[in-house]
């Protein structure tokens, strides 16, 4: 279906704060860029025709995610050209003049065939001789200034009052190189074979390579190896539009044909080039791994030999320095991507960025008329696994990053919607998992942070009864959350006095979403994390926590609720160790001693679920033997702990154990099939022979993970309960 009329219109000053926000100075405190740079780096030097079909690759991912403003951030160090085949006036850069409509018009040859392919090589080619002359001009500049002379031309609206195009000098030249070119091309066509036709493409890209070479030589900025030149272009999904003239193929095969005439990295080392093509997921979804990661794919690809795609979730965060944190105590909630606009126009302008954000991440489908039209419509539900990807920080091969706070609104929006129902916003997951799309680490961390956000949801439907629309960006007491998150908060009396029991259960908890953060952790941190509105995943192989949550005291200090996973499916031999184990000192946390902290102790394998007060020491083998050693060894433990951890432990802790996944332990979740679901969860595990080519498949039969699952699954069948 044409979804193109429901994708959200983008206003006059909206256009215009989206240039300046393209000419800011990005905060990227997560080094996203660099990522990237050294994602084309790596693929650069792996291009050969016999390895891959072309030297290309793709960033997918939602609209206004920070796409093109990653390529300008590339331009500072490489020779980007930086084609947008933008259809209207909704974003910037802006259309390319002239160019975009050369590029994108219906062949008009008796040889419409031969029309596509020389068009793209001849742009390919004018591109390169356009860089040729340019370096000629510049020569003694310093290279940082070339740079930004290079790409500014290519995207500057100086030069003409329309303001639906730019670039008009720099494209005019390119686009009367181009004609130039592929008129050479043409010339010839009736009386050559389709073997001389590519010859004379590659001895003409070949002949502007050498020229390149030489002048690039005399620069000096660039190891040999180094990609040197990316082509990327901007709404690429143009391309994949069916074209009736050249039958069953689109202007993209043709494309993909004449990248791949670009010699090999052995033999370019010195113009290494390498192709990104910028889009939505659902609208570039040929360019994602197997088609079942989005369902409105449509192009099928006749080689397996592509570059993997760059996908990324960040946002890139303006914000200097995180807001005052009794802002987002006062008003409920945090600026975000306003500050380009007038103080007063405050709630209007977040409302309309969630409400793009719902939009951008369907993939630049309109989400409300969708959802109405079809509540079980499968780009909704594909995308389901992008949200979850929002929300709790999951790896998507081969790239993942952080959310932000905007976005994560806009996704809790989207999953909580009455017409999506929860197994719509799983089982995709679920799916994904299994077939290797989505790299998850632990499947039990997964699933709790999966149900910490779950309860959070749940608990502000309790608080906000009142309003018409849920705001999940919104201060919870730690009280408010814990009556949420489990069925019985009586197992957390006893274990310290009243007074900093209060004083815990009266602070403030402020997340929408999980982000990865670094083993040490600072009380300047947690205040960051707070004001982001998340809650944190510690990276791999941290024992002593996996996750955490700030909380803001009354007295306006910091402490946090620590979180451990085990999935353990009988008796779990680290419970009786749990007390002891998991303290901010053993966790790395720069925590004041002082204050009362939380720690929630996740045994998920249990068939029978129920809630433990972990600060008295539970044993639940069976096993007399065992049973001795853990106490000698707990004794022992207890004896070398040192005496104001000690204090600490007994006077600030409290722990409580949540065993199984069952509506008897979580109140949210309504019916015994969505715990099922989140058990499957806990337990996923990727399947090899999903992906596996035909003649790897008797290789992997006989690998022995397969026979670990086999013992592994008659283990859960004979599990050890309570």
């Amino acid at each position: 279906a044409d979804l193109s009329k429901n994708e959200p219109q983008i206003r006059a000053d909206e256009c215009e704060a989206l240039e300046k926000g393209f000419y800011a100075q990005p905060k990227d405190p997560y080094n996203s860029f660099r990522r990237l740079a050294e994602f084309i780096e790596a693929m650069g030097r792996k291009w050969q025709p016999v390895n891959f079909m072309c030297p290309v690759s793709a960033i997918v991912q939602s609209s206004g995610v920070g796409k093109s403003r990653s390529i300008k951030e590339l331009a500072n160090n490489k020779f980007v050209i930086h084609l947008c085949l933008r259809g209207k006036s909704d974003g910037f850069p802006l259309r390319s003049f002239k160019i975009a409509d050369l590029i994108l018009k219906e062949p008009e040859t008796d040889y419409p065939r031969y029309e596509a392919l020389s068009r793209f090589v001849a742009y390919i080619c004018a591109c390169y001789e356009e860089l040729v002359g340019f370096l000629n001009k510049v020569k003694g500049e310093e290279m940082e200034s070339i740079f930004h002379k290079w790409y500014h031309q290519q995207i500057t609206t100086d030069e003409t009052d329309d303001r639906r195009l730019g670039g008009k000098t720099f494209w005019g030249r390119i686009s009367d190189r181009m004609l130039a070119i592929q008129k050479e091309f043409l010339a010839p066509i009736g009386s050559s074979s389709d073997s001389a036709f590519a010859k004379s493409l590659k001895t003409k890209i070949n002949g502007v390579i050498k020229k390149l070479e030489e002048q690039l030589e005399m620069f000096h900025y660039l190891r040999e190896g180094d990609v040197s030149i990316i082509f990327a272009i901007d709404e690429a999904r143009s391309l994949t539009v069916p074209n009736e003239r050249l039958g069953s193929n689109s202007l993209y095969h043709y494309f993909r044909v004449a990248s791949a005439t670009i010699p090999g990295y052995d033999l370019n080392m010195k113009v290494n080039t390498f192709v990104l093509l910028l889009d939505t997921v659902s609208k570039i979804a040929n360019f994602l791994p197997p088609s079942v990661s989005d369902p409105s794919f449509r192009y099928v690809t006749k080689s397996t030999n592509l570059y993997p795609p760059y996908w990324t979730i960040d946002l890139w965060d303006v914000l200097s320095t995180p807001p005052n944190v009794h802002l987002i105590i006062d008003v409920h909630q945090r600026k975000v991507d306003v500050n380009l606009l007038d103080d007063e126009a405050q709630r209007t302008a977040v409302f309309r960025a969630v409400t793009s954000a719902k939009c951008k991440l369907m993939g630049g489908v309109n989400f409300e008329d969708n959802i109405q039209h079809n509540p079980r419509e499968i780009i909704i539900r594909q995308n389901m696994v992008a949200l979850w990807c929002v929300r709790v920080s999951l790896l998507v091969k081969p790239q993942g990053e952080l959310a932000k706070p905007l976005v994560a609104e806009a996704a809790a929006r989207i999953i909580n919607h009455h017409k999506i129902k929860f197994e719509e916003t799983i089982e995709p997951l679920l799916g994904f998992i299994r077939e290797g799309i989505v790299e998850p680490g632990p499947k039990g961390e997964l699933t709790v942070r999966i149900l910490l956000t779950l309860a959070w949801d749940h608990a502000i439907h309790q608080v906000q009864k009142h309003l018409p629309e849920f705001i999940y960006t919104y201060p919870l007491t730690v009280r408010q959350y814990l009556t949420a998150l489990m069925s019985d908060v009586s197992y957390l009396e006893g274990q310290i006095n009243s007074d900093s029991m209060e004083l815990l259960l009266s602070g403030i908890v402020f997340f929408t979403h999980f982000i990865v953060v670094a083993q040490s952790i600072t009380k300047e941190d947690l205040r960051h994390f707070f004001c982001r509105g998340a809650a944190f995943q510690c990276q791999r192989g941290q024992s002593a926590i996996d996750h955490g949550i700030p909380v803001l005291l009354p007295n306006g200090k910091f402490t946090c609720i620590l979180i451990q996973t085990r999935n353990y499916s009988g008796s779990d031999p680290n419970v009786m160790f749990a007390s002891l184990v998991i303290t901010p000192q053993t966790a790395g946390l720069d925590m004041n001693p002082d204050w009362p902290y939380l720690v929630l102790y996740f045994t998920l394998g249990y068939k029978n679920g129920m809630i433990k007060n972990l600060k008295v020491v539970h044993d639940t083998t069976s096993d007399k033997a065992k049973k001795t050693k853990r106490q000698e060894m707990l004794s022992k433990s207890l004896a070398n702990e040192d005496a104001e951890v000690a204090k600490s432990r007994l006077d600030k802790q409290i722990i409580v154990g949540l065993f199984g996944i069952t509506p008897d332990v979580f109140p949210f979740l309504n019916t015994s099939e969505e715990a099922e679901l989140l058990k499957k969860l806990s337990k996923a595990w990727t399947d090899p022979m999903s992906f596996a080519k035909e003649d790897e498949k008797e290789v992997i039969k006989r690998m022995m993970p397969l026979v670990w699952r086999d013992k592994r699954m008659k283990k859960d069948e004979c599990e050890e309960d309570l």
